[in-house]
């Protein structure tokens, strides 16, 4: 399947995008933060968050990093920590080319 048949949800353009500038975020939690902050500060429609045990969470946004990773956008892997194992989340040559050809051109400045 080509880039251009894929159906990315628009909502998932606000992470995409963050990975793309920051080119990697450490943790789930700060993927899931980040992104809250983004759509709320920005008053962006998307994702739905909950209250969870540290912070807003997003089921979509967990959904949707895993889909963005099956389909070679993001990396998702998970790392082995001092205590816990945590996931860490990178943009991908895929996943640029979506945010320069198809986001950045989207955006208003």
């Amino acid at each position: 399947m080509n880039m251009n048949e894929l159906k990315i949800p628009r909502r998932s353009w606000v992470p995409l995008y963050s990975l793309y500038l920051l080119k990697n975020i450490a943790t789930a939690l700060k993927f899931q933060k980040l992104t809250f902050l983004i759509q709320v500060e920005g008053k962006l429609p998307g994702y739905t968050f909950f209250m969870h045990h540290y912070g807003p969470f997003s089921r979509e946004l967990d959904i949707d990093s895993k889909f963005l990773n099956a389909i070679n956008f993001i990396d998702k892997q998970i790392k082995e920590g001092e205590k816990y194992p945590y996931f860490t989340f990178s943009i991908t040559d895929n996943g640029a080319k979506f945010v320069e050809n198809t986001i950045e051109k989207s955006i208003e400045p």
